[in-house]
């Protein structure tokens, strides 16, 4: 996951500083399809969070602008795949002018990625759109 959120050449002020986003463990774990997910022990390296499977993530978003967002968080995961993991029924969440919310995620091994789950680190990464005009992202 990535660390902080930046593109090049935009200035301060632009669509870049619309939202703050903020990466901690879950305040408490869960059960999910009658298995226990524990809140993650977080590890920064390098500009990327390091959790482990099945462990629950807490990813903040505030919206800093003076109008209402849609977002969506993607996961784009190491099979090549983009899955929408929030908000799952609808094409976008409206996150209103300085309003926080928060998404609870955890990451599982795709079962064809199995076999070399133990020797291999997987990588997922999450990316949040947020937009004005809203939008759906669903032809991503």
């Amino acid at each position: 996951m990535t660390k902080a959120l930046a593109n090049l050449g935009v200035r301060p002020g632009t669509l870049s500083a619309l939202i703050l986003v903020r990466v901690d463990a879950a305040l408490e774990g869960m059960h999910s399809s009658g298995q226990w997910v524990p809140p993650a022990e977080i590890r920064e390296r390098n500009g990327t969070y390091e959790v482990s499977e099945m462990a629950l993530i807490r990813v903040l978003i505030k919206n800093h602008s003076g109008q209402s967002l849609g977002y969506v968080v993607l996961n784009c995961a190491v099979e090549l795949s983009i899955e929408q993991l929030f908000p799952s029924h609808m094409p976008y969440y409206i996150l209103h002018e300085n309003e926080t919310t928060e998404v609870i995620v955890y990451m599982t091994v795709a079962p064809e990625l199995r076999a070399s789950a133990e020797s291999v680190t997987y990588v997922d990464t999450l990316k949040i759109f947020a937009c004005n005009p809203l939008k759906g992202l669903e032809s991503l």
